[in-house]
């Protein structure tokens, strides 16, 4: 397919996508408002900026320390010639289709990639806002009154590996020689580390994504919360949260991470998506309103079957943007040459779907508050 015939079909995917918005009055009002909730409240974009910028640095620093370990470090790494590459249009979009489902599924669960600074979010927890945590605890064992021990424990083993997985990533190659073992078993203890890290991870990115959530509802009710108040917030509903938050961390870890560490087939990771999709309003219905898990799925079941039409307009538009950014940037990165612009090309493309996550995140609670408000309101104030 010729460069003009994908800009004619990456222009008609757009369209579509507005059209799903602007067709349903209920959810264009709630992307209208979602815009307004960003500007009032920029965290709600800022703080998946913040974390897609690190990551992008993060992975920079990675490749660079490659770069330096085979001796080919210099200026010329950074500033590689030949930028401009003469290839051909790419046909293959299932990699944009796969990640733009991946960031929609995101949406109403975790819509931030922690890593690295899960690291840093440890430490900066405990010596400045142990208050959050010792609310975490505390919502920990009572919503799991039996097994709440074990519930932190495994949380506690899972941000300790947090902690460390940024410097095995990165120090790698020198820890198996620093270590009196073999290559393979340090290897392993590496892999265990990440698969443990990846609970944690996970129960991170819910955590903010609650955070953001009562942010966004915290405008519609018109209440200029501070932050400390809406962490402690947070906190408090992940209560209800923290169940499904471990359903999606085992499905996690037995549908993409397992099959991954076996070398298996991806097909776990759609039907993982899937579940998330079919799914969707669990978190929303957890975050503002008191039901239990099985609670939390039929509620959602009935906001899918009762209010499809506004749902699938939201969630197709969504995809739809997500995926013509992916499109954009895989076409981006085939016509460039280097790793160091490579890696800032993907920086840079994601910070600008953070951004799109933070707005259609704030558009996702006012749509959610327009569909539940009839039958339920929140049982629980920001105040």
């Amino acid at each position: 397919m010729e460069l003009g015939q994908h800009v004619i079909v990456f222009a008609a995917i757009g369209g579509l996508g507005i059209c799903l918005w602007v067709i349903h009055p209920i959810v264009r009002q709630a992307l209208i408002d979602g815009l307004r909730c960003t500007s009032r409240f920029p965290a709600l974009w800022k703080i998946p900026v913040q974390f897609a910028l690190a990551y992008g640095i993060f992975q920079w620093i990675a490749e660079a320390m490659i770069v330096w370990r085979i001796g080919e470090w210099s200026g010329k790494w950074i500033l590689e010639g030949n930028w401009i590459s003469s290839a051909a249009v790419s046909d293959d979009w299932i990699p944009a289709a796969a990640g733009a489902l991946e960031r929609t599924a995101a949406l109403g669960n975790d819509l931030i990639i922690p890593f690295p600074l899960s690291a840093v979010l440890v430490v900066w927890a405990l010596l400045f806002h142990r208050n959050v945590v010792s609310q975490l605890v505390r919502t920990a064992k009572r919503g799991f009154p039996r097994t709440g021990v074990l519930v932190i424990a495994i949380l506690s083993f899972s941000a300790l590996a947090g902690v460390l997985k940024p410097f095995v990533y990165l120090f790698l190659p020198e820890c198996i020689g620093w270590l009196p073992m073999e290559g393979e078993a340090v290897v392993a203890g590496a892999t265990a580390i990440n698969v443990l890290a990846v609970i944690f991870e996970i129960f991170v990115g819910s955590y903010l994504t609650v955070y953001l959530m009562l942010t966004a509802f915290a405008w519609i009710r018109g209440i200029n919360a501070d932050r400390m108040r809406m962490h402690i917030l947070a906190a408090r509903r992940m209560r209800y949260v923290l169940k499904w938050t471990l359903v999606t961390t085992a499905l996690a870890l037995t549908l993409v991470v397992a099959p991954a560490l076996l070398e298996l087939p991806s097909v776990g990771s759609f039907m993982y998506l899937g579940i998330l999709l079919a799914l969707f309003p669990v978190q929303a219905v957890l975050v503002f309103h008191n039901d239990s898990l099985r609670g939390a799925i039929a509620a959602s079941a009935r906001v899918l079957r009762e209010k499809s039409g506004a749902s699938a307009f939201f969630l197709g538009g969504a995809w739809v943007c997500f995926f013509i950014l992916g499109l954009l940037t895989d076409e981006m990165l085939m016509r460039i040459q280097g790793d160091s612009l490579i890696l800032g090309v993907n920086m840079v493309a994601g910070a600008a779907s953070a951004i799109l996550s933070g707005w259609l995140l704030a558009a996702w609670v006012c749509l959610y508050r327009r569909l539940s408000s009839d039958r339920r309101p929140p049982v629980f104030s920001v105040t």
